[in-house]
Parts: C-alpha cells; structure tokens; sequence
C-alpha cells in the first residue's frame, strides 16, 4: 500500500505498474473533486509533474487553492521531489514565510506573465528572474509529527510505522507482539510478556464505586489491542497514559478457572525514549572456526570495533571441530552494539550471539512467579 501520490494517483486507488495500491488523491482530508479533477486533466494533457513549483505553474490556482496544497503536502504528495522534506512546504521560515505560499506566488506570477506575454522574446521560456525558487531551510518534522499527519489526512499510517525510529530496541527486547498477545489472550493460553507500541487513543473512566480508570489502544507492528489500569496500577503509570507515547509494557497474564477469564498483571510501563540502546546487551560473542579465519572475518569483526567503539564487552569463541578444541577469548576493546554493527555483521555472515543484560529477561525467576522488572 502507497501513499498518495502527485504523478500516480488517480482521483481514488489504483495499482502501480510494480502491482502496489496507490491512494487516491481524494483520499486525502481537504483536498475536493475540483482540485483532484484540475490536477489530473492538466497531468493527462501536459505530463507529470517536476515539483510544487510546477503544479503551481500549470494549474488554475482557483482550483487548486492553498489548503488544498497544504493538505496534500502534509500527506506525502510531494515526497517524490527528493530535493525538499515534508516541513519546507509547511512550516514557516525567520520570515515568516512558508514554501506552499512561496510557491503560489510564484504560479501566480508566470501564470499572468503567460497571459500577458512577458514570458520574453519568443513568448515562451522562463527569463532569469522567473527561475524556480528554492523552499525554505526549516527544521524537519519529526517521524511521529509527519505520520500524525499523514494520519489525520489518510487515515492510516503509509510511508512508515511511528515504531520506526526504535526499531532496534523493538528487535531486541520485545518478545510478545500484540498480535501473540491478542492471540494468547484468545487461548486462554497464561503468559509472560514485553510488549512495545504507540498509544493511539486513551479514555479515562470512573467505576460504580468511584475509582477512576483507563482504557487505551495501544499499537505496534502487528496490529492495534485495549488495554486497562485500575486502581494502584492506575494512579502509578497515569502520567505514561496519553496518546501518541511510545511504551515498553511488562507484565503477565494468568488464567483465572473459577471465572473462566484470563487476568492481566501489567509489572512496569516506561518509556521507549527513556531506554538505552547502548546498554540493552551486556555482551556479545563472535563464532569463529578455521574456515572463517582462512576468509578473514576476524579482520571484518577488527574494523567494526574501530568503527564503533564501546562499552560493551566482545568475547570471541574459536571452535575447530577436527581438533575437537575450543578456546574462548575476550577483546581488550569493547564496542557499541547498534542496529548498523547489526547489519554489517549479518552482511559479511559473522556468526555472534548477543546476550541481553538481565533487565531485559522476562522469565519466571520462581515459584512467586516475580517479574525481572518489578
């Protein structure tokens, strides 16, 4: 599923040529059939389009007014440009001046230079003073800002998932996804979890006895559950409790026979901004056997230390099965395990196991059935 797009939308879904769904420009919030119906008669007649400056410069801006083109910015558009981010077409420079209105003017101007036939000597062509103008330097919007948008305009989440930027912490210690959780719930099947998820909408409530609680949507890759504080667990995370927060939740659920319901123990709710990735593993071993040296992956593990030095211990475990010998060594250099260490390792097929620091680990420590995190 794409986003809307300026150049390959039509007025509602169609498929791409590479056979994906692309949303239709009147999906998107704001923007009426008049505009769709202009944008799509001159792109028919004259070819798609370059950039904003373009579509400003080619269409009847009556038509096609400024909150249109706002709303459709804000949704993705114009992403296909690679030169400008969502923020420079809507957010307003030291002047006071936004790229949307910067670009109107200027469709303006050629537009009645057009219809005026000032465009130069042969009557077509921009002169140097009509050269498209560059959209503002402004601070970008954040991941979360652009897919609240993108939300509001469309409706769902297109261009990427708010999880997104804490995709690694995500890989790492989350072992339940809400879909598993939903599922297990179902089941009536009893479990430990630690789960990871946006808040999407939160209601507080008031019991017949008079204790206030919350209900909240919380959502992550695999799809969208509601959860409940009450009481004491109420009152502690209530401050963590509000829409748009990215939380790391740890608890368990046991099956009750007497009602024949399954009953959830949230232990720990936190913030996933509040984690630190640099310290989720407390080691990391490489595998190494006589072949792999012979293709010098040792030399590969060598240049990611240099790359990315740390505090987080590396053991190297050398096994040579004909000799039936194994000789384990730790690294004077520690490294920083991030995603991109991730990625460079499995890249060059190194064979290492992480190992989570014990915060992390969510078994059952004994019979009292404790969480590691409470």
């Amino acid at each position: 599923m794409l986003g809307p797009d300026l150049n390959e939308s039509r007025n509602v879904f169609t498929v791409t040529p590479s056979g994906q769904i692309r949303f239709g420009l009147s999906a998107v919030k704001g923007v009426g059939d008049n505009a769709v119906e202009e944008i799509l008669m001159d792109r028919d007649k004259n070819g798609p389009f370059k950039s904003l400056f373009e579509l400003t410069t080619r269409v009847n801006l009556r038509a096609v007014n400024k909150r249109n083109i706002e709303n459709m910015a804000k949704a993705g558009v114009f992403d296909f440009d690679p030169r400008y981010h969502r923020a420079q077409y809507v957010k307003e420079d030291a002047n006071g001046t936004n790229g949307i209105e910067l670009a109107i003017r200027y469709g303006q101007r050629i537009q009645q230079e057009k219809f005026s036939g000032q465009m130069g000597l042969f009557g077509g062509g921009a002169n140097l003073a009509n050269e498209e103008p560059k959209l503002p330097q402004v601070e970008k919007l954040t991941l979360l800002e652009e897919l609240k948008e993108e939300e509001e305009l469309v409706g769902v989440f297109l261009s990427k998932h708010p999880l997104d930027d804490f995709k690694f912490i995500y890989d790492s210690i989350v072992t339940t996804s809400v879909k598993e959780y939903r599922d297990a719930i179902e089941n009536k099947s009893p479990q430990v979890f630690q789960m990871m998820g946006i808040i999407t909408s939160a209601k507080e409530f008031m019991s017949q006895m008079g204790n206030p609680y919350v209900r909240f949507n919380f959502m992550d890759y695999s799809g969208t559950i509601e959860l409940s504080l009450f009481k004491e667990k109420y009152l502690k995370f209530k401050p963590l409790i509000d829409k748009d927060y990215i939380l790391l939740i740890q608890g368990q659920t046991d099956y009750s026979k007497t009602k024949d319901e399954m009953r959830m123990n949230i232990h720990h709710i936190q913030l996933v901004s509040d984690v630190d990735p640099l310290t989720i593993y407390r080691s990391i071993q490489v595998d190494m056997t006589p072949s792999d040296l012979e293709q010098g992956k040792q030399q590969i593990v060598s240049d990611v230390l240099s790359q990315f030095p740390g505090k987080c211990p590396l053991y190297f475990n050398f096994y040579d099965a004909d000799e039936n010998m194994t000789l384990r060594m730790v690294s004077r250099a520690g490294l920083n395990f991030t995603n991109d260490v991730r990625e460079m390792l499995n890249d060059m097929e190194v064979v290492y196991t992480p190992r989570l620091d014990d915060r992390w680990l969510v078994e059952r420590k004994d019979e009292s059935r404790r969480f590691y995190n409470s």
